[in-house]
């Protein structure tokens, strides 16, 4: 995987040592901030505090996020920059239709209506995104699907003003600045998420460019060859890899709970006052959320279906990004 969530393990084992509050660190502290955001971010959706409240609450007492939270692995930190992500561009949807009402209502009416500006918001969607890239290459699933939706957003935003040609206003003023925020800062935050393997000599492959190039050495375009062979090093490890596990579980069985996942299990001797104990953590959903969830999710297919309405329509995008 890319180092960004490697580096954040690091961190708390910098601050705290190699031991289990160490590595631990950086894990808990996303995953009690994702709990703010998301709590924010439905807050902003549904202009309603108890329902923000609310969808914080039940993910501060998921299991799955808990686990996920005090455990050294990388999907806690994924899951808090698509989510980040993600909020900022429920921000910039709000921010952008507000800077077009207010052109609409002072400013004589066009077909493809205004240039809306660098929109810092959507630059920090793509910086937060590219560094889900950076923590693992599913984040790339966000990126892309997020991203039209962004522009979708637009489309129906000017769409909503009156304007006679709505697509090639979003198309014409939207989109380059788009492609920056969206394409070029997701690009450019993965890269940099790689400074400390370009600084090493020891780096795994670090010098691959220069063992096989056969010209003069030139440090940018081997160091560069190098990086770009490491990568399809890992696709090839990723698209090859086809051998079973007899733990391994189906996608459609995943919102079902049906196959946790053992993170740690150790049967003591006597540790418990008994002949046989069992200690265990699994990485396992909260049922009653989860189950409900899926009866949510279900009627709110039925909902967007019904009324197109534009959370609905984010939420499952979401959903079907991080799940197909």
């Amino acid at each position: 995987h890319p180092p960004l969530g490697k580096w954040m393990i690091a961190i708390g084992e910098q601050l705290f040592g190699m031991t289990p509050f160490g590595w631990r660190f950086a894990g808990a502290v996303v995953g009690t901030l994702s709990i703010l955001i998301l709590a924010r971010l439905a807050r902003r959706m549904t202009r309603s505090t108890l329902l923000g409240c609310l969808a914080g609450l039940l993910l501060s007492i998921d299991g799955l996020h808990l686990v996920l939270s005090r455990t050294a692995l990388l999907d806690i930190y994924l899951m808090f920059f698509v989510l980040a992500g993600f909020a900022c561009l429920v921000v910039d949807r709000d921010r952008a239709r507000g800077r077009l009402v207010d052109w609409y209502e002072t400013s004589p009416l066009s077909d493809q209506g205004p240039w809306l500006g660098l929109r810092p918001w959507r630059l920090a969607a793509g910086l937060c995104l590219g560094a889900a890239c950076a923590v693992k290459w599913s984040g790339i699933f966000f990126l892309v699907a997020f991203a039209v939706m962004s522009l979708l957003w637009d489309i129906g935003a000017r769409r909503a003003v009156g304007l006679r040609r709505p697509y090639g206003g979003a198309f014409g003023k939207d989109l380059p600045t788009a492609l920056a925020a969206l394409g070029l800062a997701p690009a450019l935050a993965y890269l940099l998420s790689w400074t400390g393997w370009f600084i090493s000599a020891t780096g795994w492959g670090r010098n691959w460019g220069q063992a096989t190039s056969q010209g003069p050495v030139f440090f940018v375009f081997d160091s560069l060859r190098s990086w770009l062979n490491y990568h399809f090093q890992v696709l090839s490890f990723h698209t090859g890899l086809a051998e079973g596990h007899d733990y391994q579980s189906e996608p459609w069985s995943w919102p079902l709970l049906l196959r946790p996942v053992a993170f740690f299990y150790e049967k003591p001797k006597g540790g418990c006052g008994g002949e046989d104990c069992s200690q265990a953590v699994l990485g396992v959903g909260t049922p009653i959320i989860w189950y409900g969830g899926l009866v949510a999710l279900v009627a709110m297919i039925a909902w967007y279906v019904a009324t197109r309405d534009w959370r609905a329509g984010a939420v499952l995008l979401a959903y079907a990004a991080g799940w197909l």
